[in-house]
């Protein structure tokens, strides 16, 4: 892959995640509480946040490789809010002559409302749409192509909330569904299509939460979940030479999209004060999986916090999390259906968190996790599906489009540092984050090996000054130690596909470590403001491998360098 393709898929990608003002932060959380359901890792929660009640506003945001609009204001008895964002990557790949094209649009919008006293609505929509097209005019073109995955989607998440509240209860009903269009395809050398998958799937959803205070000790939330899939169309062409056994034998590929998928789910919490330091929450929930043959689990989540005074906060949580499997997994093998059930994880997680002045905050966590009945891999018994690194389908089977099975299992463990300081009287601001992590699984074979994205360190340090109202300047430093790799057969029938008896005991990726530097500077006039600023990534050009691939020309492994020095300039208005 050529280093202006990882340069333009790296800002896609960005950008699909990037706020831009319009949604709250990501949260990434562990230990979660019962309300959280069909997750076994972590609970990632986005918020869009609602518009200005006061007065109209907005945002144009030029860049040098797209454009952002966003407006909000006042509407009724509530407010608005969207956003609305376009690449124009593809008119700068077109003119560099690259062999490749990348596009999106993305959008966001709510719209809330007052009802009465005591009741609100409020509608909330994102959707993205990319596109990844190839140019396959020249030798070089195809050669350059070949064996590189690409992708586009359609997506989209919509809901509608009623809520209504009084001094001691809460009730929220939300009806919502999410939708998404997969167009994933590779070509060989000779630009001939050796796979392709044209699939979609749905979600919709009716939640009911309820919370409320009992006493002044004591508070309660009860929830109940339905959601239906019944858009589940996958249209898949693999040859049977890229789908082979533990044996190397080609098998043909036969997909199933004839079920539709009903979840019902309910959860309960009891939460006390024990003290006036102390707190303690006690819930479960349940999930019921229609589709794996009614396979019913049961979920006990416990979480405490203790205010130890001088600034101390010591936390703990624990519990189980289930999560079904992916319907593509269940699609790809008629049997699956059969063998796959839900997957858990037991949490345990401890925490200490320093209050070291009122705009500084420093915290420490451990945490550990075990995993059970793991989807492990009949035609790769050394391994389990997931986590596990997929590249493209020259070198292994995608997407878990192969006979599974629930018999893997999986051990995570780890502890991280997390410093905050918010910009405050004293014009400094930053984030520091530290994290030691191990994690390891065992496919069918019974023995365990590094997990695919075990990292041993992850680090990441962020500084900014904010000298005057006019100036901002910023810098992040990353680094990681590189994950490991399998090692490819390198002769015979099977040359250039990875050796899964030696699954994750090849060479590292080399350790990553990047330096990026931000000026920002602002004008202020008749109630608007310019932001102009200079973003650098990458100052110090470090040569970082993100790809460890198999090159066909010569025959050997080689790694592929991400994009290095990279500057870029951008506009901003806002009024």
């Amino acid at each position: 892959m050529s280093a202006a393709r990882q340069r333009l898929t790296l800002i896609v990608r960005h950008a699909h995640i990037s706020t831009r003002g319009a949604v709250h932060p990501l949260l990434l959380r562990r230990g979660v509480g019962p309300r959280y359901g069909n997750r076994i890792g972590s609970v990632t929660s986005l918020a869009l946040r609602e518009g200005n009640r006061e007065r109209h506003a907005g945002r144009v945001n030029l860049a040098s490789t797209g454009f952002g609009v966003t407006a909000e204001g006042p509407l009724g008895r509530g407010s608005y809010l969207v956003g609305v964002r376009r690449s124009y990557l593809d008119l700068i790949v077109a003119m560099s002559n690259e062999p490749f094209l990348l596009r999106y649009w993305d959008a966001a919008a709510k719209v809330t409302q007052r009802i009465g006293q005591r009741d609100e609505l409020s509608w909330t929509f994102a959707g993205a749409t990319d596109a990844y097209e190839l140019n396959n005019e020249t030798e070089d073109d195809r050669w350059e192509n070949a064996g590189i995955m690409s992708s586009g989607q359609d997506q989209y998440l919509t809901s509608l909330t009623w809520s209504r509240w009084s001094t001691k209860s809460l009730l929220q009903v939300t009806a919502g569904r999410v939708f998404t269009a997969f167009r994933t395809f590779q070509n060989d050398s000779l630009a001939q299509r050796v796979f392709d998958n044209r699939s979609h799937e749905d979600a919709n959803s009716l939640r009911v939460n309820f919370a409320r205070t009992l006493t002044p000790r004591i508070s309660m939330e009860l929830g109940t979940l339905a959601q239906y899939s019944g858009g589940l169309r996958y249209d898949v062409d693999l040859p049977g030479f890229l789908h082979r056994d533990s044996t190397g034998v080609p098998r043909p590929l036969s997909v199933d999209t004839s079920f539709n998928a009903w979840r019902f789910g309910g959860h309960g919490q009891v939460t006390v004060l024990w003290a006036p330091r102390l707190q303690t929450t006690l819930g479960a929930r349940t999930d019921c999986f229609s589709y794996l043959g009614g396979a019913t689990r049961v979920a006990p989540r416990l979480a405490t916090s203790l205010d130890a005074g001088r600034g101390y906060t010591v936390t703990l949580s624990g519990g189980r999390y289930w999560q079904a499997p992916s319907f593509i997994w269940l699609a790809s093998d008629p049997e699956n259906r059969r063998r796959l059930r839900p997957f858990s994880a037991d949490h345990a997680v401890i925490g200490v968190q320093k209050l070291l002045r009122d705009d500084t905050k420093l915290q420490v966590e451990a945490y550990y996790k075990r995993y059970a009945s793991y989807p492990a891999r009949l035609y790769r018994p050394h391994a389990v599906l997931a986590p596990s690194g997929f590249e493209g389908v020259s070198t292994d089977i995608p997407f878990g489009l192969e006979p599974l099975t629930s018999k893997g299992k999986g051990l995570a463990y780890g502890a991280e540092l997390f410093a905050q300081k918010r910009l405050s009287d004293v014009p400094i601001y930053g984030l520091v984050s530290l994290s030691l992590n191990h994690a390891e699984f065992a496919g069918l074979d019974g023995e365990w090996r590094r997990g695919a994205f075990d990292s041993p360190f992850i680090g990441n340090f962020s500084l900014g000054w904010r000298p005057n109202q006019r100036w901002d300047l910023g810098m992040r430093f990353r680094a990681a130690v590189g994950r490991p790799t399998s090692p490819f057969i390198q002769s015979g029938p099977l040359e250039g596909t990875p050796d899964f008896t030696r699954y994750n005991q090849g060479v590292r990726y080399p350790t990553f470590h990047t330096l990026d530097l931000r000026i920002d500077r602002r004008w202020t006039f008749r109630g608007t403001q310019l932001t102009t600023y200079l973003d650098v990534q990458d100052v110090y050009n470090r040569d970082n491998p993100f790809l460890y691939t198999w090159n066909d020309r010569t025959h050997r492994p080689k790694w592929e360098r991400a994009v290095g020095f990279l500057p870029s300039l951008g506009v901003q208005w806002q009024f």
